[in-house]
């Protein structure tokens, strides 16, 4: 409602107070405005607030208010003012002797006596507001003042101090925010006032909403955030109220019971989880939202190879040539997988030996010289496609036999069963006959020690050279 000086007279129920905050505003004004924290934007063509907060030296809205502007005959003035005193009940009497009532008021303009403050009431009681004029939210129809709801009156209320920048203009853009939807009063309650016992408080709930990108399930022990990806709106005043936002409470699943069991979150527990988001804005309401979240273990196991079996030797016939698993362990994050791994081994006569269990890679023989290729797979145990496979190399060798003293003929026999190949060298000697093995000399191969070179008599050179 406009008040105009000579026409109307303004009384406070707190009368005292407000004429204290009268000059307070007047001497703080200027430092409000350089360091507000709020700004109100008032389209008086579209009827709508959008309130902006200074985050980080920037201007970004935050929240739109219907409101109602003053009628073509008592308009509002446009401009830029600072907001001045404030009070929590005016009561305001015209010159023809109309008397209203409002809650949450803030002084626009001294000047011309310009207020922002709720829908007026008949009398100072929170069931006497007129629905009529609250149902001109969102359209012109004032004496001037900017009328908006009880609680878009008491946001500003609570949250512009006084000499808080207040801009009025006109513009067919509703503003950054856009512009709320109406709601509808007929019992002569505000449905937006807060007050205890308010029996038709009526505004629509905050929205809950829950990103279709937020993960349902997460891998046993990684790193979760309850609260990623979900975000709350306000759609009263289309504002964001995100940092409202609470998990009220956790079940988890009970597979036993067939029943959701209160619990607390741990990715360290395989298992399902109910999570209860909850938000309680003091300007609109309640509400809240579940979302199922599952931890699972279905990553592939992890294969470890010790060092001195990625390097691993072992003689024919001997101890050690037993255990084609020796040295091998697998894991996944719940635990050990080791008794499942499977084994293939492809020896060096290219005979292929495939999955055997651990049993039977533990009792596995190596006997045959030479290189053999072992490959190890096991599979994640809630998770069969989660396989992991290492492969390795294994060489054996047979301890060389002496063939110094032999025949040729002999020590090849006995190089090929020691499982040796022979390389032979011939030299005239003056003392050893025709065929006789003088000297004998192992190969180290890349693989294993597999060539023998044997150095074997001609016997006396007949040129008389020597050897």
């Amino acid at each position: 409602m406009k008040s105009v000086l000579n026409r109307k007279t303004i009384i406070s129920l707190m009368i005292v107070f407000a004429m204290a905050m009268a000059m307070v505003a007047l001497s703080a004004t200027v430092s409000h405005a350089a360091s507000g924290t709020y700004w109100l934007k008032i389209n008086k063509q579209r009827n709508v607030i959008t309130a902006y907060k200074k985050v980080s030296g920037k201007w970004k809205p935050i929240r739109a208010m219907l409101c109602t502007t003053g009628a073509a005959s008592t308009p509002t003035p446009s401009g830029t003012f600072y907001g001045g005193y404030k009070a929590r009940w005016l009561h305001m009497v015209d010159e023809h002797g109309g008397s209203t009532y409002e809650q949450y008021t803030m002084l626009v303009n001294s000047s011309t006596q310009i207020y922002i403050h709720s829908v007026w009431y008949y009398s100072p009681k929170h069931s006497a507001q007129s629905s009529k004029e609250f149902n001109k939210l969102g359209s012109r129809g004032s004496h001037g003042c900017i009328r908006t709801s009880t609680m878009d009156a008491k946001w500003i209320y609570d949250h512009c101090k006084v000499g808080t920048k207040i801009t009025i203009y006109s513009s067919k853009k509703s503003g950054a925010l856009g512009k709320p939807k109406a709601l509808h009063s007929s019992s002569g309650w505000d449905p937006t006032d807060p007050v205890k016992g308010n029996p038709h408080f009526n505004m629509r709930k905050p929205v809950i909403t829950i990103s279709k990108s937020k993960a349902t399930t997460v891998q046993y022990g990684k790193s979760y955030s309850l609260k990623s990806k979900v975000s709350v709106k306000d759609p009263n005043a289309l504002q964001n109220i995100t940092s409202r936002l609470k998990v009220s409470s956790v079940y988890k699943w009970n597979s036993s019971s067939k029943k959701w069991v209160k619990s607390s979150f741990s990715t360290k527990k395989l298992g399902t989880y109910k999570i209860v988001y909850y938000v309680n804005d003091p300007y609109s309401t309640k509400a809240s939202k579940a979302f199922k979240v599952k931890v699972v273990d279905t990553a592939a196991p992890t294969i470890s190879v010790a060092a001195n079996t990625a390097s691993r030797k072992v003689t024919l016939g001997g101890t050690d040539a037993v255990n084609a698993i020796s040295g091998i362990t697998a894991k996944q994050a719940t635990g050990s997988r080791t008794s499942a791994i499977q084994t293939t081994i492809t020896a060096p006569d290219k005979t292929v030996t495939k999955d055997l269990t651990y049993a039977e890679a533990k009792a596995f023989t190596f006997d045959q010289v030479g290189r053999y290729k072992i490959t190890y797979s096991v599979a994640n145990k809630y998770n069969a496609k989660a396989v992991s496979t290492k492969s390795i190399y294994v060489y054996c060798q047979s301890t060389v036999p002496t063939l110094t003293g032999m025949t040729y003929t002999d020590a090849v026999a006995a190089a090929k069963t020691a499982g040796f190949t022979v390389t032979k060298v011939e030299e005239y000697s003056a003392t050893v006959a025709s065929g006789i093995v003088i000297s004998q000399d192992v190969t180290a191969g890349t693989k294993s020690y597999k060539t023998i070179t044997l150095t074997v008599s001609k016997g006396t050179d007949p040129a008389g050279t020597g050897a």
